[in-house]
């Protein structure tokens, strides 16, 4: 499954079977397509899918998934960027909070560098600290925006990392962060409440939310 955000609004590709599986409110009053859409629609659902703000796209194999996603991003600008969902020995997250959201670590890769190595710097650089340790691929998410007369849509690869903790992380205001907070796993709902559909893909993916 991949879900292309903007804003509120979502394009979701997606099997069959993943479909079926959803949760019943996700796919109560949701318009099922069947054919393509485009960035700019994406913009607009109200307008393309009745007042709908998710359009979900049936594939009937995975493959197809990933050619429907390729068909729709193929006249779009692709950036991709790495961030990190840190745990402490305690098991609490490192969250940073800019631009009036909660929100996970996370930046543009360099040219000629890895896309884990990327990860690990931005939330290095973002946070303050150092001697974070890469784990586990997370998941990829997605979403678009307008650059300069383009769309484009950025592609985030997540990892799971690691901190001893010791290190009291700072916000690089510089980017916009404000605050840096280690917050308890039981503690994590009211952080996701005000922040990105994307980000709470990444707690899915890691099996906190």
């Amino acid at each position: 499954m991949i879900s292309v955000y903007y804003l509120e609004n979502s394009i979701m590709f997606l099997t069959r079977d993943e479909y079926v599986s959803l949760p019943a409110e996700l796919r109560a009053g949701r318009e099922v397509c069947r054919t393509m859409c485009d960035a700019e629609q994406l913009t607009k659902l109200d307008d393309f899918s009745g007042k709908s703000k998710r359009v979900i796209i049936v594939c009937d194999s995975a493959a197809k998934v990933q050619q429907q996603f390729g068909l729709f991003s193929a006249n779009l600008v692709m950036i991709k960027a790495g961030g990190g969902l840190v745990s402490n020995p305690d098991g609490a997250v490192l969250m940073i909070f800019r631009n009036g959201n909660w929100d996970l670590p996370k930046g543009k890769m360099e040219e000629g560098e890895a896309i884990e190595d990327c990860a690990v710097r931005e939330v290095e650089e973002e946070c303050s600290v150092r001697g974070i340790e890469l784990k586990d691929f997370l998941c990829h998410t997605y979403h678009l925006y307008k650059l300069n007369d383009n769309w484009a849509v950025k592609q985030t690869s997540w990892f799971s990392m690691e901190h001893d903790g010791e290190e009291r992380p700072e916000p690089q205001r510089i980017e916009g962060i404000t605050k840096v907070r280690w917050v308890a796993r039981k503690d994590v709902a009211p952080y996701l409440a005000a922040t990105y559909n994307t980000i709470r893909e990444v707690f899915l993916s890691a099996g906190i939310f």
